[in-house]
C-alpha cells in the first residue's frame, strides 16, 4: 500500500487577473477601460446597453446613454483560453436634470430672469410662446429668460421646456395683465398762477399722456413713474381739463380743475353795534388770510387749504400778529349760543367749504363748529385776542381787541378798480347789504395804544 502526503496539494490559481479597471460610466454614455492578465482573453457583457471590445489584454466597455434617472449596473465576463473567468462589475449613473425654478409669476412688465440648472446630459430649451425667449448657457449651467411686457389687461401663461436624453422639465410662467393705477382721478390746483404738479402712477409698461386742453401740458417720466403736469396761468374763475394716460390696451383719465382760491378778498363781517356790514381788504395765500389792521400791524389768520374745495380755520390759539410788546392770537367764539369761546389749549378748529355762486367766488360758512363732536358749538365770530407773552395762555391774556361777527370772504374781481381795491367805496354783499369800509376809529385799538 502507498499513501500521499498533504504536501503534495497545489491550490489552483485563476489565470485571469484584473490589473486595473474603470467601473463607472457617465449618464450620457461613454467607455470604461479594463486591463487584465491572462492568455487568449475574450470578454462578454451581460447587458445590451454595454458592449465590449478586446485588444490583447485591454478590454474597452462602451455604454449607450442612460435614459433613466436611476443608475444601472451590469457585469463583464472575462475568459482566458484555458477557460478561467473573472467577473468585472460596471455601473452607469442615472440622468441628472434639475432646475432652480419650476413656476414663475411676474407682473405685466418686461423681465429678464436667470434659471440655474444642474444636468449630466446635453439639453435643449424651447418656449411655447413668442413672448418668452429662453437660451441655455451650457458654460454657466443657466437658462437666460426674457419675458416681454403684456400689452393686454388680461393675464397670460406660457412655458419653457428643457429636454435631454429621454427626460424633460417644464417651467410654467404666469404673467399678469397691464397695471395702470392712480391714487386719485381728480386733482385741484387752487391758484390761477402758472404751476407744476406731479402725480404718482403705478404701471407695468410704458405710458403715454395726452391733454384735451392747451393749458395743461403732460409729460410722463418713465424713470420715476410720475406724471408731470405744467399748468398755465389763468384769468378764468374756474376751468377744467382732462389728461388721458394710455398703457397698452388700458386708459385712465385724470381731471384737473384750476380755480383762483388764492388772491384778494373782501373779508366781510357784521358791525352789530352800528348795524352795518364792514370789510377789510385781505389776501389769502398759502400762509393764511392776511390784512392790515392798522399801520404797523398785519394780522394773518390761520386759514389753510385742506382739500380740493375745502379750507380750515384754526386751530384756536394760533398766533396772528404782534405790535410792540403785545401778541395777538386767533380765538373762536359762539356768540349765538350764549357766548361760548374755544378753549385755551389751542386744539379747536373750524371747517369751511369753498362755494361758487352766480359767477362770484365766496369762501362761505366760515363759522364752522368746535368743541364736543356730539354737541358742537357753532362758531360765528373771530376774536383777535391779546397776550403779554408770545404763547397763548389764560394767565397772560390781555382781552380781545377786535371782534369779527358772521365773517365770509368775497373774491375781489380781477377787473376791480383801484378805488375798490383800496376799499374806499362800498360794495354789495351777498345778502344785499351795503358794506362800508372798516374805519379804524370805529374799532378797538391794540392794547399798546390804549395806554
Amino acid at each position: 500500500m502507498t499513501s500521499c502526503s498533504s504536501d503534495d496539494y497545489t491550490e489552483k490559481v485563476n489565470s485571469v487577473q484584473v490589473e486595473s479597471a474603470e467601473t463607472t460610466i457617465a449618464a450620457i454614455g461613454g467607455t470604461a477601460t479594463i486591463q487584465v492578465k491572462g492568455t487568449g482573453i475574450s470578454a462578454t457583457s451581460a447587458a445590451s446597453w454595454l458592449s465590449v471590445a478586446v485588444d490583447g489584454n485591454t478590454i474597452v466597455a462602451t455604454a449607450t446613454a442612460n435614459p433613466m434617472r436611476e443608475s444601472r449596473a451590469t457585469h463583464i465576463t472575462v475568459t482566458a483560453s484555458n477557460g478561467d473567468q473573472q467577473l468585472v462589475s460596471v455601473v452607469q449613473y442615472g440622468l441628472v436634470l434639475s432646475l432652480s425654478d419650476s413656476e414663475i409669476d411676474v407682473n405685466g412688465s418686461t423681465h429678464e430672469l436667470t434659471i440655474a440648472t444642474e444636468t449630466t446630459i446635453p439639453v435643449t430649451v424651447t418656449s411655447n410662446t413668442e413672448w418668452i425667449t429662453a437660451v441655455y448657457d451650457a458654460e454657466n449651467n443657466v437658462i437666460n429668460v426674457t419675458i416681454k411686457n403684456n400689452v393686454d389687461e388680461n393675464p397670460r401663461e406660457g412655458s419653457i421646456t428643457v429636454t435631454g436624453e429621454g427626460v424633460s422639465e417644464t417651467i410654467t410662467i404666469s404673467q399678469g395683465g397691464i397695471v395702470l393705477e392712480l391714487e386719485k382721478d381728480k386733482y385741484v390746483v387752487a391758484s390761477n398762477d402758472a404751476s407744476t404738479m406731479s402725480v404718482a402712477v403705478t404701471r407695468s409698461i410704458e405710458v403715454q399722456a395726452t391733454s384735451d386742453v392747451d393749458w395743461l401740458t403732460p409729460t410722463f417720466n418713465e424713470e420715476t413713474s410720475t406724471l408731470e403736469l405744467a399748468v398755465a396761468a389763468s384769468e378764468e374763475l374756474q376751468r377744467s381739463g382732462t389728461v388721458t394716460l394710455t398703457s397698452g390696451s388700458l386708459t385712465k383719465t385724470i381731471t384737473i380743475e384750476q380755480y383762483g382760491l388764492y388772491g384778494e378778498y373782501y373779508l366781510v363781517y357784521a358791525d352789530l353795534k352800528n348795524q352795518k356790514w364792514l370789510y377789510y381788504l385781505a389776501t389769502f395765500d398759502e400762509n393764511g388770510l392776511s390784512y392790515d389792521y392798522m399801520p404797523g400791524l398785519t394780522l394773518t389768520y390761520p386759514l389753510k387749504k385742506t382739500d380740493d374745495y375745502q379750507v380750515t380755520m384754526g386751530p384756536a390759539g394760533s398766533p396772528i400778529g404782534s405790535y410792540g410788546t403785545s401778541y395777538y392770537f386767533f380765538l373762536a367764539w359762539g356768540n349765538s349760543e350764549g357766548g361760548t369761546w374755544s378753549t385755551y389749549d389751542g386744539t379747536e378748529s373750524a371747517t369751511m367749504n369753498v362755494i361758487f355762486k352766480e359767477g362770484t367766488q365766496y369762501i362761505d360758512e366760515l363759522t364752522g363748529t368746535f368743541g364736543d363732536p356730539e354737541d358742537p358749538t357753532t362758531i360765528d365770530s373771530w376774536f383777535m385776542w391779546g397776550c403779554s407773552a408770545p404763547e397763548f395762555s389764560s394767565t397772560g391774556h390781555l382781552g380781545y381787541f377786535d371782534w369779527i361777527v358772521y365773517p365770509y370772504l368775497e373774491k375781489v374781481p380781477a377787473n376791480a378798480s383801484a378805488s375798490r381795491r383800496s376799499a374806499t367805496h362800498a360794495i354789495r354783499t351777498k345778502d344785499g347789504h351795503e358794506a362800508m369800509p372798516a374805519v379804524l376809529k370805529n374799532i378797538l385799538r391794540p392794547y399798546e395804544l390804549k395806554k
